[in-house]
């Protein structure tokens, strides 16, 4: 075919009319020339053609090849020395340079600078052609004016933003945000290296920081919250509380940092639940008519000094009610000395009794002994005063008479007027004469098993000798019993008085107060709306939950607080619901003082039926019925029945 000549030139072909919608842009570039032979006749047939891109006009890096052969049945024609071909349409190959282009999309994404070469058979013509585009194709990187890499890219290339980026969705109701990943929803990361991560796996955040892992606050500052501290889990702050925790009907509440309060908490079942994590410690706060039930496998409780060695006591042990360090006292007003108070160590016995003791001596056969002054202010002087006498040589002595305050003691005939004695007198402790060793059982109370007692010597056996069993025992072989100690009766007395064990421990095992679940919360039953009447926003120093009954109060005049005593005549209303919800409501409140409400109040007092009137009652913010209510005390008529403990009911105010 001798020498080719090229001569044409290179088209970039654009469509003229602007598309309504996007579309992908076509992949190939349509390419026209003229081919000659040496002496300029134009050429016609099918020719195989090769078409390379380079980074440079000579030399530099082979980016991307196209061939074009008969071979792959894709020869050009060649017409009357023209030809018109699609590059990127034939057997398209990565180029031998760095990179890796499999697309003329790839190269001209990543490449500025492309020289195009054509090759005929074996022929490279010369000179390469470099790629311009169609002066409006310039525009194409951008949209509006602003380049491609300021846009979001959909797909799952990853992109980095160096600055800052804000989302600002006010005027839609759905998200500002919404991301999603295989570890998480999103990343947050200060140049610190305090981090956030949102959504990841089972956590909703998992945040870190330098200072602390997070910060929650209001735009004023009067309620903030923060997390993970050095050495604290939160630390929270409010002008009100802390923090209020509820659940849904409130039927169980807590806040913490309440007023003068650590934490103040309502429920229920009880006020508070606390327990560790297999519950072999348990306790309830507030529960029924008990300030505090705790359970637990080595005591119910224990209180100590903060040494845990100064001063301590364990509470009902398995072998002991009370265990610990210092005296077992009652404590009683002074009858004369009104600022003063009289503390005894108390004992054990059939009645409540206490006793006084010492050493006197008779002159010329009579002894009159002074007792302990404390003893009259303690003992019933009327009743139950005995008086034991021990000489202290061989005399006889008797008691002449007997008072809380003065024993007088005589010699017997024929013996020492001189003699020294011992003398233990008992009384009745006063208030409590009517109080009988056997009662109605309210709850069991079995002697501790022989496992419990053995447990309790802590594998010292040898302690045991020190015990009155062994005692005895000893005391008999010193007068010379050798006869086996026969225990049979003790025995028997003691399976009498636990026969019931094993029934009654199977049977109480599981019952136990659960925490307040909503079906068992007399304020998730389902009730007509309440109609109230006349509200006023009053003012109320204390915190009040809706439903409090109000009384007011005399040391704050202008104020009110929830109501504490029986038919108090200064009761004023309910607090009702605001726009807070049933949150509880400090400093100022909204009160209901005619109209249906609902209303706190307690059955202890007497079962509730509807139509009882009602009035104030000792437990703070709730009503009890009013069997025979003064004018004035009236709080109003219950709508509805409550048969024991404290709950929500419908009253009509009047």
């Amino acid at each position: 075919m001798g020498r080719r000549r090229r001569a044409g030139v290179l088209f970039v072909l654009a469509g003229c009319a602007l598309p309504l919608a996007a579309a992908t842009p076509p992949t190939r570039i349509g390419y026209q020339g003229v081919l000659r032979n040496p002496a300029g006749t134009p050429l016609a047939g099918n020719f195989d053609m090769t078409f390379r891109l380079w980074s440079a006009q000579s030399g530099g890096d082979e980016i991307f090849l196209d061939r074009h052969l008969a071979a792959n049945g894709q020869a050009v024609p060649v017409t009357g020395g023209l030809f018109t071909v699609e590059i990127g349409a034939g057997l398209v190959h990565d180029g031998a340079g760095p990179g890796t282009f499999l697309t003329l999309a790839d190269v001209f994404r990543q490449v500025g600078d492309v020289w195009l070469e054509v090759q005929v058979g074996s022929e490279v013509l010369a000179p390469r052609t470099r790629l311009a585009a169609a002066p409006y194709a310039m525009n194409a990187t951008t949209l509006e004016g602003r380049s491609s890499t300021e846009f979001l890219d959909t797909t799952a290339v990853a992109q980095v933003k160096p600055g800052k980026v804000t989302f600002d969705n006010s005027g839609n109701a759905d998200f500002g945000v919404w991301g999603k990943g295989g570890l998480g929803g999103g990343v947050f990361e200060a140049d610190d290296g305090s981090s956030a991560v949102v959504g990841k796996f089972a956590y909703g955040i998992d945040a870190r920081g330098t200072s602390r892992g997070g910060t929650f606050s209001t735009l004023t500052g009067s309620g903030q919250v923060e997390l993970a501290l050095p050495d604290v889990g939160v630390q929270a702050y409010g002008a009100q509380w802390g923090g209020v925790f509820a659940d849904t009907d409130s039927s169980g509440e807590v806040y913490l940092g309440a007023g003068d309060y650590g934490v103040q908490s309502f429920g229920n079942s009880a006020g508070a639940y606390i327990a560790d994590l297999d519950s072999s410690g348990v306790a309830y706060v507030g529960f029924g008519d008990r300030g505090i039930w705790a359970k637990g496998t080595f005591a119910g409780g224990t209180f100590s000094h903060p040494d845990n060695v100064t001063h301590w006591a364990d509470v009902s042990t398995p072998t002991r009610k009370i265990v610990g360090t210092g005296t077992v006292s009652f404590v009683q007003n002074h009858p004369y000395e009104k600022d003063k108070v009289v503390v005894y160590a108390a004992p054990e016995g059939d009645e409540v009794a206490v006793y006084t003791r010492g050493t006197a001596r008779l002159t010329g056969g009579l002894a009159r002994v002074e007792l302990e002054p404390s003893f009259a202010w303690v003992a019933n002087p009327d009743l139950g005063l005995t008086a034991h006498l021990t000489p202290r040589s061989d005399a006889a002595l008797y008691v002449e008479s007997l008072s809380s305050g003065t024993l007088i003691v005589r010699a017997g005939a024929g013996s020492d007027p001189d003699a020294a004695f011992d003398y233990l007198v008992y009384g009745l402790r006063l208030g409590f004469e009517d109080l009988g060793p056997v009662l109605p059982k309210e709850r069991e109370a079995f002697l501790p098993s022989q496992a419990a007692v053995q447990a309790a010597y802590g594998g010292h056996a040898e302690l045991r000798k020190l015990s009155p069993m062994e005692r005895f025992k000893g005391m008999r072989g010193a007068l010379g019993d050798t006869a086996a100690l026969d225990l049979s009766h003790s025995r028997a007395l003691a399976a009498a008085i636990d026969a019931d064990r094993p029934a009654s421990v199977a049977a109480t095992a599981s019952v136990v107060p659960a925490r307040p679940s909503p079906e068992a919360s007399p304020r998730s039953v389902v009730r007509e709306p309440v109609a109230l009447g006349s509200l006023s926003s009053v003012l109320v120093p204390e915190a009040v939950r809706p439903g409090d009954v109000l009384a007011i109060d005399p040391a704050q005049p202008g104020s009110l607080h929830r109501s504490a005593m029986p038919l108090d005549p200064g009761v004023a209303g309910c607090v009702a619901d605001g726009p807070a919800g049933t949150e509880p409501h400090r400093g100022e409140a909204l009160l209901a003082t005619s109209g249906v409400v609902l209303c706190r109040v307690d059955a202890s007092f007497g079962a509730i039926a509807p139509g009882d009137l009602l009035t104030t009652s000792s437990n703070p913010g709730h009503a009890a019925r009013a069997d025979a209510a003064a004018p004035g005390t009236v709080l109003g008529k219950a709508m509805e029945a409550w048969e024991s403990g404290t709950g929500l009911i419908r009253v009509l105010l009047r």
